[in-house]
């Protein structure tokens, strides 16, 4: 091969190179999405869905608060340890949430014992994450409903452990009689299952959610421009992944207290957040749909997932179950 030959092989692999590396440092711009569906045409209700029922964030220090804010759960409500070979942690019975967690098998760093890496922990603590669940009121009913101040009782006793699930209850001045088991593997998959039973002499209209939400960014965030670091949710088989700048610059949604983007998903999916190494997520077990929202309030600067399910209408004596699950743990 004489040298001609060789300069123009060597032309062409450097030519490719450099295409590659622009590519990679400055990639063609994203299509943009098209508009959500209307809300009327969601699955689930989209009554701004009682941003009371799903908690009103508490304001940032020095903000004005909100009239509908609702108070930070007590630090010394009473818990229920969770303990598996690979989580420890506790559920609040203050609004039964899901916020203190540590994953027992991941360190914050290499060296000789250092702390467990924490992926969950209460609105209390600075740059809290946390999980809860509830139920808010369909159109038209005002009857009271479990919320982020609601003081659940655990029925029976124990730790939530590998095969041992447990249980909490609450009834409404109505008559509706809410219970929350809480079960969960050997691995970092929760199943929450609520069931309601109407008790009382009047109708019901009722719908179920779950929260993900977390209080300000990430401290340990990579902000690595090919990896993904904020909210996710796959709708209908369709991944999409929201960037925290993407949540916060949201349009703005009067039902949902601020920047929002709203999904119907007609039939199964998933939201949540995922971190470089870590995803926190709901799964509704569901084949009716439900609504995911991904939104942020400035105020207090917090960001939320949340997986809405359909209203259930429950006549006197009529009763409904519905099943989430939150998988809290590493991207393995």
């Amino acid at each position: 091969m004489d040298d001609q030959s060789k300069n123009l092989i060597l032309a062409t692999v450097l030519s490719f190179l450099v295409i590659v590396v622009w590519y990679v440092l400055f990639p063609p711009p994203e299509p943009v999405p098209q508009p959500a569906e209307p809300a009327a045409q969601t699955a689930a209700p989209a009554p701004g869905a009682d941003i009371a029922a799903e908690g009103a964030p508490a304001a940032a220090p020095g903000a004005v608060p909100a009239a509908a804010e609702t108070a930070a759960p007590a630090a010394d409500a009473p818990r229920i340890r969770i303990d598996t070979p690979k989580l420890s942690g506790s559920i609040s019975l203050l609004g039964g949430r899901i916020d203190e967690l540590a994953l027992k098998e991941y360190r914050e760093t290499i060296e000789p014992g250092a702390p467990t890496v924490t992926l969950l922990s209460p609105e209390t603590s600075g740059g809290a994450t946390f999980a809860h669940f509830g139920w808010g009121p369909g159109a038209g009913y005002s009857g009271a409903m479990p919320g982020p101040e609601t003081l659940w009782q655990q029925t029976g006793g124990g730790t939530l452990a590998v095969g041992a699930p447990v249980t909490l209850a609450w009834t409404s001045p109505e008559g509706l009689r809410f219970t929350r088991t809480v079960e969960i593997d050997a691995d970092y998959m929760f199943t929450v299952t609520d069931r309601v039973e109407n008790a009382g002499a009047a109708p019901a209209s009722l719908y179920a959610f779950g929260v993900v939400e977390r209080h300000g960014l990430p401290p340990d965030m990579k902000k690595f421009f090919i990896l993904h670091e904020g909210a996710i949710q796959v709708a209908d088989g369709v991944l999409t992944e929201i960037a925290y700048d993407d949540m916060a610059s949201s349009p703005v949604s009067a039902e949902e207290g601020g920047p929002a983007q709203v999904t119907a998903v007609a039939g199964r999916g998933w939201i949540g957040f995922t971190d470089h190494y870590w995803q926190t997520i709901l799964i509704p077990s569901t084949d009716r749909g439900f609504t995911a929202v991904a939104k942020y309030f400035p105020g207090a600067d917090l960001y939320r997932t949340v997986a809405r399910q359909p209203v259930v209408e429950l006549a006197p004596g009529a009763g409904a179950e519905v099943a989430t699950r939150l998988f809290a743990g590493p991207k393995e």
